[in-house]
C-alpha cells in the first residue's frame, strides 16, 4: 500500500471553523469555503484549512489565522485550539503521514485585505 503525505509542510496542516454567534433575529452560523477539490474532481464545501510553514506562519495558529484569511476573508475573532498544546494533529485519512490541528475561531470578522493567496 502507499502512504501519503506534504512533507514540505511537515506533515501538519490547520483546520478552522469559523463560528458566528447569534445577533439580534439572526441565527448563529458557520463559515464553509467552496472550492475545487482535485481528488473527486468536483466541486465541494469544506473548512478553511491549509499546510503548516514554519518559516512563514511561525506556529500553527499562526497557519490557522493565515488559512482563515485567505481562503474565508475573515480575520480575528476568538482562536480556540481544540487539542492540547503538544498533540500531534489528528491523522487526516488513515493512509496518510498529515496531521492535523482543529481550531474554533469565534465572531471572526470580515477582512478588508485578505492575505494574499499566491504568497
Amino acid at each position: 500500500f502507499d502512504v501519503v503525505g506534504h512533507p514540505r509542510w511537515h506533515f501538519s496542516f490547520a483546520c478552522v471553523l469559523p463560528f458566528h454567534t447569534a445577533e439580534g433575529d439572526q441565527p448563529a452560523e458557520v463559515t464553509l469555503i467552496k472550492e475545487y477539490a482535485q481528488g473527486p474532481n468536483q466541486v465541494i464545501f469544506n473548512l478553511p484549512c491549509g499546510g503548516y510553514e514554519p518559516g512563514k506562519h511561525g506556529n500553527i495558529e499562526g497557519c490557522a489565522a493565515a488559512e482563515l484569511s485567505e481562503e474565508a476573508m475573515l480575520t480575528g475573532g476568538e482562536l480556540v485550539r481544540l487539542i492540547p498544546d503538544g498533540h500531534p494533529g489528528y491523522a487526516e485519512v488513515k493512509w496518510c503521514a498529515n496531521r492535523f490541528t482543529p481550531f474554533l475561531v469565534i465572531d471572526p470578522q470580515v477582512s478588508c485585505q485578505p492575505a494574499d493567496l499566491h504568497k
